[in-house]
């Protein structure tokens, strides 16, 4: 084996020397011999131009155990220092008070200052913070895919992670013990979003959405701010910005707390104002006001009173209107909870109170005494408490006259009958005389019609027409006398028994002569009967509308008869007009006696009377 030896007094021991391999494999070996003789390699370069320190070399540099210094440019025997310790702790130390940097293509890229600042395209520190990220598209990205995002911080999930609760990219804040929190996207699911939740069980507490709304509670929010308890149905509106929905079954509050010294509000503003309209709560005098257009417009004070226009109640009230004139409405409980009228100078006027039992009471004058009520069955009674129709009122003795020229309406006692009356009275005669509608409960009359005229009356079952008066049946044409009577068995009588068609011919057109009618009215049959529901099973003659229909089918009318509860139709009842049949009998008989006629010429001929 080839070699140099180094030496002092030409010995081998304690010398220093340079040798190649025997085995012709291009090694060649810086060695030192200690005093003992015995030789250790201290440099080694092989055939690939590695270079060993101490050791064999794999790489181009190969350093055994120990550090790896380079000294500052005076010389100093600390500088920079890299070496791994007996942990496999690997470390790069700058002994001195500048930084360790870092760059590329001759332009430093990266530093850690002396006070163990890491700057990445900057050599400041910032105050506060330990890594600053300088330059006008600095920005750090963690991630398999990059994104054109210029200044930010970028996670991104590995390529290949699927599932729920697989970190897809998010800043995780961790603690032990403790639970654990995220901010990223956590879900292959939630696209476009940004989650905040449990790093631990990956369950969601709120989300932003690409449209940029706010859910907590929620992974579907609508609104820019959507707030849900679990468990809560929501219900959408078109022109909401925000939503809070609970799922508490016994209160839902939103709750805005503030110092006892200050107030609470919610303002409302546009673009031309930031507080037009205000609700706010003054924990200083416990009071809640209202603002529109900038001014305050009411508030419930301290006391419980509502305040409208004013901020002092008035006298008693615990509710206070005040317009611009000074005319108040006030709200006080009375007997039973009452809408109190009173002048501004608080003299009570009028009351609508609760009298119990669901009854609304009317007062008026300043004793509040009832004048009138509604009862919990909507009966209007007026002078009275007692119901006898859906309008009972009792005037006494005294009547209600409001007249103007000319005329006059009278609710009071009816002069001439005693009985209650509603009289509508003018001065003249006929249809100019008075009118008058007198309701008398006790004997089931009504009058309506003229005073000095015709009367309409019902009583006894009957509907009549009568002259100046009450119905007296004993009397035709003086005062009283029935001129018509409609009875409930459905017969109709009149004084003289005459009931007329209109006939006028300047009312008619198209006027021709009847077509014969004698060989079909011989066509009818006439009946006896018994109507099915007539307690007094009358026998009526008439004729059956089913057959006259088969004969003369204009003669018949249909009506729909309809069930009272339901409204539906239960029969199509067909009527005769037999009034019709009367032009047709005449016609019949000019018929017939035009047979008579010749019957008789044909006789006279046959005993040779010329």
């Amino acid at each position: 084996m080839p070699a140099i030896i180094l030496s002092d007094n030409g010995v081998s021991s304690g010398s220093a020397g340079l040798k190649t391999s025997g085995s012709n494999d291009g090694i060649l070996a810086l060695q030192t011999t200690t005093a003992g003789g015995t030789a250790t390699t201290a440099v080694t370069i092989n055939a690939s131009q590695n270079v060993g320190l101490g050791v064999s070399p794999g790489v181009k540099l190969d350093i055994g155990s120990g550090t790896l210094r380079i000294r500052n440019a005076t010389g100093d025997s600390n500088g920079l220092q890299i070496y791994q310790d007996t942990s496999d702790t690997t470390r790069i130390y700058n002994f001195y008070s500048g930084p360790l940097t870092f760059g590329t293509n001759n332009t430093e890229r990266v530093r850690i200052d002396a006070s163990g600042n890491f700057l990445v395209g900057t050599t400041s520190s910032v105050s506060g913070y330990t890594a600053v990220i300088g330059g006008s598209s600095g920005g750090l990205y963690i991630g398999s895919t990059p994104v054109a995002t210029s200044g930010a911080l970028t996670l991104l999930r590995d390529t290949s992670a699927t599932g729920a609760n697989t970190t897809l990219g998010s800043i995780v804040f961790s603690s032990s013990p403790g639970t654990d929190y995220y901010i990223g996207k956590r879900s292959e699911s939630a696209v476009g979003s940004l989650t905040f939740g449990n790093a631990n069980t990956g369950a969601e507490y709120a989300r932003i959405t690409s449209s940029g709304n706010f859910g907590v509670g929620t992974t579907s929010p609508i609104y820019r701010l959507d707030v849900a308890q679990a468990g809560a149905t929501t219900i959408a509106s078109s022109f909401a910005m925000a939503r809070i929905t609970g799922a508490n079954s016994v209160a839902n509050d939103l709750t805005l707390i503030g110092p006892n010294t200050s107030q609470v509000r919610i303002n409302f503003g546009d673009t031309d104002a930031a507080n037009v309209g205000e609700v706010g709560y003054d924990h200083s005098s416990n009071s809640l006001r209202f603002v529109t257009n900038g001014v305050q417009r009411a508030v419930f004070d301290g006391s419980g009173n509502f305040l409208i226009g004013t901020t002092t109640n008035i006298g008693s009230a615990r509710t206070s209107i005040v317009n611009a004139s000074g005319v108040t409405l006030n709200l006080e409980k009375a007997t039973g909870s009452s809408l109190q009228f009173t002048y501004a100078g608080g003299t009570t006027d009028a009351q609508i109170a609760g009298g119990g039992n669901g009854a609304l009471l009317f007062y008026t004058g300043n004793t509040l005494s009832e004048k009138a009520r509604i009862d919990s069955s909507g009966n209007l009674l007026v002078g009275t408490t007692s119901a006898w129709g859906k309008f009972a009122a009792d005037i006494g003795a005294s009547s209600f006259t409001a007249s103007t020229s000319g005329a006059s309406l009278t609710w009071g006692t009816s002069s001439t009958s005693g009985r209650p009356a509603i009289t509508v009275a003018s001065t003249g005669t006929g249809e100019d005389a008075a009118f008058r509608t007198v309701v008398s409960p006790n004997n089931g009359s009504t009058w309506l019609g003229w005073t000095n005229g015709i009367n309409i009356e019902t009583g006894s079952n009957t509907l009549s027409w009568c002259i100046n008066g009450s119905a007296n049946p004993s009397r035709v044409f003086s005062s009283g006398g029935v001129a018509m009577r409609l009875t409930t068995g459905g017969a109709l009588s009149t004084t003289t028994g005459s009931l007329g068609t209109i006939s006028d011919i300047r009312m008619k057109k198209d006027v021709v002569d009847a077509t014969p009618k004698l060989d079909k009215l011989m066509q009818l049959r006439v009946v006896n009967y018994v109507l099915i529901d007539d307690p007094e099973e009358r026998k009526l003659l008439g004729f059956v509308a089913q057959e006259v229909e088969q004969v003369f089918a204009g003669l018949i009318e249909e009506h729909d008869i309809l069930d009272p509860d339901t409204k539906e139709v239960t029969m199509h009842q067909k009527t005769v007009k037999t009034t019709v049949l009367i032009p047709m009998l005449v016609k019949a008989i000019q018929e017939q006696q035009a047979i008579i006629a010749q019957l008789q010429a044909d006789v006279a001929t046959l005993k040779g009377t010329p």
